[in-house]
């Protein structure tokens, strides 16, 4: 084996490995977001975030208006580090994008005030779903609206109407944590017999350690497997 690879692999140590694991186990394949033209850089980085920590795997996000943000500059820039472990899904056109998610997700939640929404911590998050959340200044548009199949809020008890964007998705994708932590939904095992968990575990590894996988996956593959079984005895 060549010693830069056995370098790099040995980089690559049990709690890091564990940690892989661990995200991977948790990973919430059954919600996701959907970001209907939200310009502001730090905005859709924070909302990035508050998705990959919780547990979300992907993202939608949709431009039906012109923009300079792109796949590039929000991997490298707006994340802060997560852009490699949370999958930003780009489109133009509103009909793809919402057929994608209906593909993948059994229903559409909007954030709308004003259109008999329920609060979100009446709502049952447990279920697969996409979350729509929209313009800073336009809020989701009324073209949106017509794949809603439910509106949550978040309640306000003081003067202000509404929240930032990024604040208001941080507060609704941790209530849903919450709910699905009460149910379970985040005890479950790492199995690689898991479609999702083995796609997502080769990506993981690629991430982890590139220059190997690129090299060689099936040996990094091996070598992870090896020191796995290791620690079992």
């Amino acid at each position: 084996m060549d010693p830069g690879l056995c370098k790099l692999f040995e980089m690559l140590s049990e709690s890091r490995i564990q940690k892989l694991k661990d995200v991977i186990r948790k990973r919430q394949w059954d919600l996701t977001i959907i970001l209907e033209n939200v310009h502001d850089p730090h905005n859709l980085g924070a909302m990035l975030r508050s998705c990959e920590s919780i547990g979300i795997p992907e993202v939608y996000i949709l431009y039906t208006e012109d923009t300079h943000n792109s796949a590039r500059y929000i991997g490298r820039n707006a994340t802060s580090g997560v852009g490699k472990w949370i999958k930003p899904w780009f489109f133009d056109d509103l009909e793809l994008c919402m057929s994608a998610v209906q593909s993948r997700y059994h229903k559409i939640l909007t954030t709308h005030l004003y259109n008999g929404a329920t609060s979100i911590y009446e709502t049952d998050l447990t279920q697969s779903m996409a979350i729509l959340l929209g313009n800073e200044k336009k809020g989701v548009s009324k073209e949106a609206m017509q794949y809603s199949n439910g509106n949550v809020l978040i309640p306000i008890h003081g003067m202000a109407e509404s929240l930032n964007v990024s604040v208001a998705c941080s507060l609704i994708v941790f209530e849903a944590m919450r709910q699905r932590m009460v149910a379970g939904m985040y005890d479950l095992s790492f199995d690689l017999n898991h479609e999702l968990q083995a796609s997502a575990w080769q990506e993981y590894l690629q991430q982890a350690r590139p220059r190997m996988y690129e090299s060689n996956p099936s040996l990094l593959n091996s070598l992870v497997n090896e020191q796995l079984e290791q620690k079992k005895s």
